[in-house]
């Protein structure tokens, strides 16, 4: 979606979900990625 400079209405469609269930989806991506940010920066530092 970021990537490819999608809007949420243009990706909900494509995938056949609701923009909450995207939102949703989005933000646990989110916090996973800032979470093992996280984790190998204490691991590497």
């Amino acid at each position: 979606m970021v990537l490819d400079s999608c809007s949420v209405p243009d990706v909900c469609a494509s995938m056949d979900v609701g923009p909450t269930a995207l939102r949703r989806w989005i933000g646990q991506v989110q916090s996973l990625c800032r979470y093992l940010c996280r984790s190998m920066g204490r691991s590497m530092g």
